[in-house]
């Protein structure tokens, strides 16, 4: 066998093509923010990272299943999240991560205290 032979076989062995993990993709995954519960006649604004992903005339009631969305498609990473409830001039700044999966943000509104608290599922929320 010569030397050039041997050669190009140790490079065709060493050079083997790397396949790329399918879960570890930078493709869009989508991001659902879900207004769940005490918005009454509220004007909501959400911005990502300061992009406006859609303003919402919002009116919900879980305990009748009556919510409001919008959503999203990030790429994996960290994100600045901005929920803003205009007419109640409540501003709530947070950060979220995005890592292989659909990302269910449950949004809900203490009208009393003005607080916003956020529920985080990888799974769809259910509403009855």
């Amino acid at each position: 066998m010569s030397k050039y032979f041997v050669l190009v076989l140790l490079l065709f062995v060493g050079c083997k093509e790397e396949k790329s993990n399918p879960t570890e993709s930078s493709s869009p995954t989508a991001v659902y923010l879900e207004y769940q519960n005490g918005f009454v006649a509220d004007s909501v604004v959400a911005k990502v990272n300061n992009e406006n992903i859609g303003p919402l005339y919002c009116n919900t009631d879980i305990s009748i299943g009556h919510a409001a969305n919008m959503h999203s498609h990030l790429t994996k990473g960290t994100y600045n999240l901005q929920i803003e409830i205009k007419n109640e001039g409540v501003i709530f700044d947070t950060v979220f991560s995005i890592e292989k999966q659909s990302l269910y943000i449950g949004v809900n509104y203490d009208r009393t205290s003005k607080a916003i608290h956020l529920i985080y599922s990888n799974e769809q929320f259910v509403y009855k």
